[in-house]
């Protein structure tokens, strides 16, 4: 069993309707944000820490192993220049998906290794995002990941879905997003 399924079964105890909140500000502006699994009965969770919800979807309610991680955080800014959010994805995602490549080929002599297979900005929601799929090898089948940030107002809510097929990757994190509860009141609302 992979490490990251071993450790996310192992405190998979709260069973669904987690939240995750960003306080809102003083005056009502602010965004808040609930994540709430698609399914309940397919996916089991656990919170990590005051940001972090861990999904594990159950054994045989899946047709392939898969896990989401969801995480809040303050977004670094309310509304993300696009032409940073474009040097994001072409640039700095890639090249920080390249080292942690190299010290995965380094620590497994040359076995285990990431590649990234696209990037892009877009929006999801009506809010600026980037995504990140990336593909795991050496370790078995290869692994798929998808990876969201999603700027939401002043959230930024990070999306990590895996699985062995890219297209699960990419459908569990597009469910997750669509079940947010997204509440986001600019200033002077």
């Amino acid at each position: 069993m992979k490490p990251w399924i071993g450790a996310a079964l192992a405190g998979a105890l709260a069973l669904g309707g987690c939240q995750t909140t960003a306080d809102f500000a003083a005056g009502g502006a602010g965004t808040r944000t609930t994540v709430k699994p698609p399914d309940t009965t397919r996916w089991a969770s656990r919170k990590a820490d005051e940001r972090t919800v861990i999904y594990i979807c159950r054994p045989l309610a899946c047709p392939e192993k898969a896990g989401v991680r969801v995480r809040t955080g303050r977004s670094p800014t309310r509304t993300p220049d696009p032409a940073a959010l474009e040097k994001l994805a072409r640039e700095t995602l890639p090249s920080r998906v390249e080292a942690a490549s190299l010290t995965l080929e380094t620590d497994s002599k040359g076995y285990t290794k990431l590649d990234v297979l696209g990037t892009k900005t877009t929006t999801i929601r009506d809010f600026p995002a980037v995504t990140v799929d990336v593909r795991k090898t050496g370790e078995g089948r290869p692994m798929s990941d998808r990876r969201v940030y999603l700027f939401a107002g002043n959230t930024l809510i990070d999306v990590y879905a895996m699985s062995h097929s890219r297209e699960l990757a990419q459908r569990y994190a597009d469910e997750f997003i669509a079940g947010f509860d997204i509440d986001d009141r600019p200033p002077g609302s």
